[in-house]
């Protein structure tokens, strides 16, 4: 365990941290990653093998946002594109630790980090890489967003005999709101509810023109 002391953000307390770790390369996980399928420790070895034989600045393991580019001759890889939002993932991944210290800004949030940084790795010659699979499982949500405990996260917990102690006063999502999240539904309303506001939208545009 890496005692932080006073919480400074998200980017301040990572590099604090990573200060302290003396390994070259991290497998770099958030606390609410609830992983729900068992883990292939072969496959995580190779993957960290092949990073320092490419000299890569990371590996993602979980496919988010899904790559599309191959890397070189490998099936299994693909090459992240520089210079695009969420370059810099907080996926689970392998790092270089140097390289990740070195994109990291004091004072910025994770979403700062994500959607900003990518700008940052452009200058580097070190490929960004990912599997096309998953090869370490989590819900996609992970386990707490927003302040939200998902519902899926709730339901792997009691799968797995855990007991957790939550706060009277944190949230949980329900089932329908997990059923509304999962299944789609959630993109088909807004796109309807942006179909029925077009009308009001190109009438406002008009009278806009007209005065």
């Amino acid at each position: 365990m890496i005692l932080l002391g006073e919480d400074k953000k998200y980017a301040t307390n990572l590099k604090t941290a990573l200060e302290k770790i003396d390994t070259p390369y991290i497998l770099y996980l958030h606390e609410d990653y609830f992983l729900q399928s068992k883990v292939d420790n072969k496959r995580v070895l190779d993957l960290l093998d092949l990073l320092i034989r490419e000299n890569a600045a990371y590996i993602k393991l979980f496919p988010s946002p899904p790559p599309k580019d191959r890397f070189q001759g490998f099936k299994d890889i693909a090459e992240v594109k520089k210079g695009n939002s969420y370059s810099i993932s907080h996926q689970a991944a392998i790092w270089n630790k140097k390289i990740l210290e070195s994109l990291i800004i004091p004072g910025e949030t994770g979403w700062d980090m994500e959607v900003n940084g990518g700008s940052r790795t452009l200058g580097l010659k070190e490929p960004f890489l990912a599997t096309f699979d998953t090869v370490l499982d989590y819900p996609k949500a992970t386990a707490v967003k927003k302040g939200i405990l998902m519902y899926d996260a709730l339901k792997l917990c009691e799968q797995e005999g855990i007991k957790l102690n939550l706060n009277p006063n944190r949230k949980v999502e329900t089932r329908w709101e997990y059923f509304f999240r999962t299944s789609g539904l959630r993109n088909v309303l807004n796109r309807l509810k942006n179909i029925l506001l077009l009308p009001r939208k190109i009438l406002r545009g008009y009278q806009s023109s007209r005065t």
